[in-house]
């Protein structure tokens, strides 16, 4: 038997790297990867079902071209045949902009968009801007810090106080557990640091936590406003990083200021009261992280909702702290991804595009 090292090709945070064992031609293992620090210890579910994807009798093997209504196996050549004519065709007739590229998600890898570098020398064609997943989140995260860039996962171990927003890592991020266990057991100098979850669902993750708060959906970010309002009311935020290390304060301020608590009660469906001990907590907790989730950011408004929890941290001096931080995305490592060469710019391909979310109309169009 063979081994060979791969990733796994799910859309996860995770982005687990594997060993597989092949035999005869046939995957037949699926281990974690022992050399990596974060995933090397296991494998979710998910991954290991791979095995029994790719193995299933009833995988398609072969391409199949539909003929009178029905399918028929063809040739992996004939059916690349069958592409090369139908692009040259359409390059040919319209220019390279009549070839609509959709694409999405996996790994993040390399290999995995490499098909833009093919577009490329095609002499382009049409594309999306947007998002359909975290795209206001991560717009959010750039206006506020210049860069999506969340703490290790080991950081986690330096905080008093960890605030899962929105976030269930117990079923969609499971190299992350134990780094939370880690951190509520012999974190912040060995006092063990606290956890609390704010979501509308008491998911796996909220029984893990200390202290489980239930917000209503889409109103998370009335509730770090009110949470900004009180902290600085109240004179717990980090002056030193307002001063030196944030712009428009002022104008926040005023902003927070403006926000009625009865309001942001009503609309959160949490008490004045629960609101209060919530910020008291976070404000006073030296150093707190917060792990920001997708879901909250897919409202109207969302990227602002992701602004006013960024706030939060700038507000009470978490950024740029060990054990801090507003995490969301993480992009560290797609600096050591060559987008240059993905995107064939040395080319110069033709290109035009249209909203992400409204591919229906564009296609009509």
């Amino acid at each position: 038997m063979k081994s060979f090292k791969t990733a796994c090709p799910l859309d996860c945070f995770d982005q687990c790297a594997f060993v597989v064992g092949v035999d005869g031609g046939k995957v037949v293992s699926i281990e974690a990867d022992a050399g990596q620090p974060v995933t090397g210890r296991f494998i979710c579910a998910k991954g290991r079902k791979h095995l029994e994807r790719i193995n299933h009798p009833r995988r398609l093997l072969y391409p199949q071209l539909k003929v009178g209504g029905s399918y028929k196996r063809i040739s992996w050549g004939q059916a690349a045949e069958l592409v090369a004519e139908n692009v040259a065709a359409a390059v040919e007739e319209g220019g390279p902009l009549a070839l609509l590229h959709f694409y999405d998600g996996g790994y993040g890898g390399l290999l995995k968009n490499i098909e833009g570098r093919f577009f490329s020398a095609l002499g382009g064609c049409t594309l999306h801007r947007g998002s359909l997943c975290w795209g206001a989140g991560i717009a959010a995260q750039c206006y506020d810090f210049g860069a999506v860039m969340s703490h290790s996962h080991e950081d986690l171990v330096n905080a008093k106080l960890i605030i899962i927003w929105g976030r269930n890592p117990a079923n969609t991020q499971l190299h992350l557990l134990p780094y939370l266990k880690a951190a509520r057991e012999v974190g912040a100098d060995s006092g063990g640091a606290r956890v609390i979850v704010i979501d509308p669902l008491q998911t796996a993750t909220a029984r893990l936590a200390e202290l489980y708060i239930r917000v209503k959906p889409a109103s998370d970010g009335a509730l770090a406003l009110g949470m900004a309002k009180l902290i600085i009311e109240r004179g717990l935020y980090n002056r030193d990083s307002v001063e030196r290390r944030s712009s428009g304060f002022d104008q926040y301020r005023e902003l927070c200021a403006g926000v009625d608590l009865a309001e942001v009660s009503r609309v959160t469906g949490l008490s004045i009261t629960e609101i209060e001990a919530l910020a008291v907590t976070y404000a006073e907790a030296k150093p707190a992280a917060i792990l920001i989730g997708i879901g909250l950011q897919r409202h109207s408004n969302g990227g602002n909702t992701v602004r006013a929890i960024d706030a939060l941290a700038a507000l009470t001096g978490n950024i740029g702290v060990p054990g801090g931080g507003a995490s969301y995305a993480n992009f560290r490592v797609t600096r050591h991804i060559d987008h240059h060469y993905l995107s064939g710019l040395n080319l110069k391909p033709l290109r035009r595009y249209y909203p992400k979310p409204q591919l229906a109309e564009a296609l009509v169009n």
